[in-house]
């Protein structure tokens, strides 16, 4: 492959949300995940079940608030400040039902019990309200009140008991009658200052349970003894500000606590004494590995996952001593590239902005050159939404065609420049859509023509747009029933316009003929999700990455994978070891033998006329072609069928029209600069 020309392009000032809220369905590996918003909360959906590849499914629609979520037999719930508990429909991303805690004021936590029938919430006006759980959601009853709010719950069946943390104490609650059956005082560290209880845990087995309290002077207490005679066993300044958190592990073997102070504490029981009868818990690890607040910890399977403000989750497994960090970047594209046109858009939670790319006169025969601009790059447009937050946006190859989708519509426009050469924005005209309805999409595809837009809609529905001026048609819609196809979240179209491909979360990928919308095929579906797909720029290939990063080319005319792609299956063990998943994955237009793969921290380069290594190779270990790279070592490497370069945050990876590769980057530094001041804590010697 000869030279290229690389476009850095500085113009995304991408900054993620911190994390306030995870909740953990172990039957299905689901895990989510809720987000801090400038205006309101998102909810993301994250699929687990490979554990070194975790795959963003989907977003639901935003909340207002989101202080509590909790899995219930595969349903998902959540509460905050608006006083509803609200079940998620997670085909639509929609709300699918709520109801309110009547005069209960804003829930700040909720818990479940073990059959799954009840909710347990604590609010504000210092009650615990039980809902009832059917087809939807009902409020049930509440127990006495008391003075000060509910800041943290926890349910223990065995003894039929509600456990809830508040200000300056721990109260155990009977379920039965709604009435506290014991009050644990928390004592105050300084005078006339609140001790307010942030995160209880409750467990144990028959009369014997064992209370868990992390409060805002650091530290973690263990509570323990038979019903109404609970006394505390050991009280550990684990952290040096609030314990914000806790995490029980299986069966009550380990105890996890972390909060303002990021450092992840691990608890075990140890036994103690001359003879080695004692038994009490002690600080068994320690890691330091947020930057910031840790606002939530949960347990899968034997790991521990924790999030806070630093907007990471960070996966620890401290039996295998196995750590996976998932990045603050999104999986799903905010950034799309009008190749045609040289030009960028770039989506923020509020506005969509379009640049004019930089371009240059000079050339370079020296790798790595920095060559000077001719023409700097230009904001064209930037377009904010009215009252929602945009969920999805695109822009058509030809740069004339902009469409996004917010909360509740679809919106087409259609952008025009008096003066290219200037780069100038004349007209940005809205396009009313005929016959269309009125409602969200998950996703949009151009054609290559940009003569027609296919839009998946949030109610199963795929729509064929025919695009023209003053008003477009809506030409042809496929229903996709719930039963058989899921949230519809990746779509491509074929270079000759013949074929859409989309991917969605039940049965993995589909192909339909574009003129009719007629179901062609399905490809066989793997253990994992499809996470990257792109058609060949001449052919009826289709190009296909899973989350456990394996890559399928299948040919559409002869319904199977082609020769190369079962030869690349070798590689995929070595191939997988990367924990990043890919965000795209694509042909070169120019040399379509060359495989262009990208996630955020890599972009690599694939020669399918290359053979395949005999051995296996550590490809992610070092730099291939790295000076520490032994010289015999260096030499294999110009005959693998890969290159690899590193880079971190790579956001997006695309060709333009003259084939120049454009690569949109976020430093980490630049990530760091944007979050709140950390706690400070006292290092020796300084």
């Amino acid at each position: 492959m000869g030279k290229l020309c690389l476009h850095h392009v500085p113009v995304f000032e991408f900054q993620p949300s911190g994390i306030s809220r995870i909740a953990v369905d172990e039957a299905s590996g689901k895990v989510a995940v809720a987000r801090i918003g400038d205006a309101s909360s998102l909810i993301e959906i994250w699929n687990s079940v490979n554990e070194d590849h975790w795959f963003h499914e989907q977003t639901l629609l935003p909340m207002k608030s989101v202080e509590a979520l909790l899995w219930c037999d595969g349903r998902l719930f959540s509460a905050g400040l608006h006083s509803d508990i609200v079940e998620h429909d997670l085909h639509t991303g929609g709300v699918k039902s709520s109801d309110s805690a009547m005069s209960g004021g804003a829930i700040w936590c909720m818990t479940l019990n073990k059959s799954q029938k009840l909710i347990a919430a604590g609010t504000e006006a210092s009650s615990v309200m039980l809902f009832e759980i059917f087809e939807g959601v009902r409020f049930s009853r509440s127990f006495v009140k008391h003075e000060g709010r509910i800041t943290s719950i926890a349910w223990h069946d065995p003894l039929n008991v509600i456990v809830t943390g508040g200000v300056d104490n721990v109260r155990v609650w009977s379920v039965n009658s709604g009435n506290p059956l014991q009050r644990i005082l928390i004592a105050p560290q300084h005078k006339n200052k609140e001790t307010i209880v942030w995160a209880v845990a409750a467990f144990g087995s028959g009369d014997q349970l064992t209370i868990v309290s992390g409060d805002s002077t650091g530290k973690t207490c263990f509570w323990e003894g038979p019903p109404e005679q609970y006394t505390s066993s050991k009280c550990l300044q684990s952290h040096q500000s609030d314990v914000r958190a806790i995490a029980v592990g299986r069966n009550g073997e380990a105890v996890y606590s972390s909060g303002v102070d990021p450092a992840l504490v691990r608890f075990e029981m140890a036994t103690v004494g001359p003879d080695g009868g004692g038994r009490q818990w002690v600080m068994a690890k320690v890691r330091k590995q947020h930057l910031n607040d840790v606002n939530t910890l949960a347990c899968l399977k034997e790991s521990v996952i924790s999030a806070g403000l630093d907007c990471k989750i960070i996966i620890n497994d401290f039996i295998r001593r196995k750590t996976i960090t998932i990045s603050p970047i999104p999986q799903k594209q905010l950034v799309h590239l009008a190749r045609d046109a040289r030009s960028l858009l770039v989506q923020y939670p509020m506005r969509l902005e379009l640049w004019r790319l930089a371009d240059t006169e000079e050339t370079s025969e020296v790798n790595g050159t920095i060559l000077n601009m001719s023409s700097p790059k230009k904001l064209l447009l930037k377009l904010t939404a009215k009252d929602d937050q945009i969920l999805c946006s695109l822009v058509s190859r030809c740069g004339k065609w902009l469409v996004y989708a917010d909360c509740h519509a679809v919106h087409l426009y259609s952008f025009a420049m008096d003066d290219v050469e200037s780069g100038r924005a004349d007209l940005l005209t809205p396009v009313p859509i005929s016959e269309f309805p009125r409602e969200s999409a998950f996703c949009f595809a151009f054609t290559q023509d940009s003569k027609h837009l296919v839009c998946a809609l949030r109610s199963g529905c795929l729509w064929l747009v025919k695009l023209r001026e003053p008003q477009s048609s809506a030409s042809r819609r496929r229903i996709l029933p719930q039963d058989e196809f899921g949230p519809v979240y990746l779509m491509s179209v074929s270079a000759s316009g013949t074929y859409l491909a989309i991917a969605e979360l039940l049965h993995g990928i589909h192909l339909f003929t574009m003129k009719k919308l007629k179901l062609v095929t399905t490809l066989p579906k793997a253990s994992s999700q499809p996470a990257a797909i792109s058609f060949h720029p001449q052919s009826d290939l289709l190009l296909v990455s899973y989350s456990d990063r394996k890559i399928l080319e299948y040919d559409v005319s002869n319904r199977g994978a082609t020769r190369w792609s079962n030869k690349f299956q070798s590689l995929q063990s070595d191939w997988s070891k990367c924990p990043n998943v890919v965000r795209r994955i694509f042909y070169c237009p120019v040399q379509p033998e060359i495989i262009f793969v990208q996630d955020d921290e890599y972009f690599v380069v694939i020669d399918k006329r290359t053979a395949m290594p005999h051995k296996p190779i550590r490809l992610f270990q070092r730099p291939l072609d790295s000076k520490d790279t032994p010289e015999k070592q260096r030499r294999a490497v110009k005959r693998l069928p890969f290159h690899i370069s590193h880079n971190k945050y790579l956001i997006h990876l695309d060709f333009m029209k003259d084939d120049a590769l454009v690569a949109v980057e976020r430093l980490p530094a630049n990530l760091v600069e944007s979050l709140p001041p950390p706690f400070k804590q006292h290092k020796f010697g300084v």
